[in-house]
């Protein structure tokens, strides 16, 4: 089965950043994956967004904000893509990432740093 679902949404860099990240993820894609995978998905997204916040500048008041680009085909692809630094998640963060996702990383182009993971349809 292939989705062939491709979003992007744009969501302000805050607290309330990883709580809008699921609630799209959830949106997305919680007809088309069981429930125990949606949780993972879920939690992968959180995960990476709450880290790309801690990130944010001192004093930062969300200006930039993140974008979220999701991907489902074959598989799922999630990304965020900011301005912040290219820095690796931190170690439970990473953590996760290893556990939940079949592949993910970091990449930096330009004045953007993009983090993302892959994983199935399926678990």
């Amino acid at each position: 089965m292939s989705l062939g679902l491709r979003v992007v949404y744009q969501i302000s860099a805050g607290a309330g950043s990883p709580y809008d990240a699921r609630r799209i993820v959830h949106g997305e894609l919680g007809r088309f994956v069981g429930s125990d995978h949606l949780e993972d998905l879920k939690l992968l997204i959180s995960e990476i967004v709450t880290d790309r916040v801690s990130q944010q500048p001192d004093g930062e008041d969300g200006d930039g904000g993140f974008v979220l680009d999701l991907e489902a085909g074959d598989g799922i692809r999630c990304s965020i893509l900011d301005g912040g630094p290219p820095c690796v998640p931190d170690t439970l963060s990473s953590q996760i990432l290893d556990l939940l996702a079949d592949r993910w990383g970091v990449t930096r182009r330009g004045g953007t740093t993009q983090v993302w993971f892959e994983a199935g349809l399926t678990p």
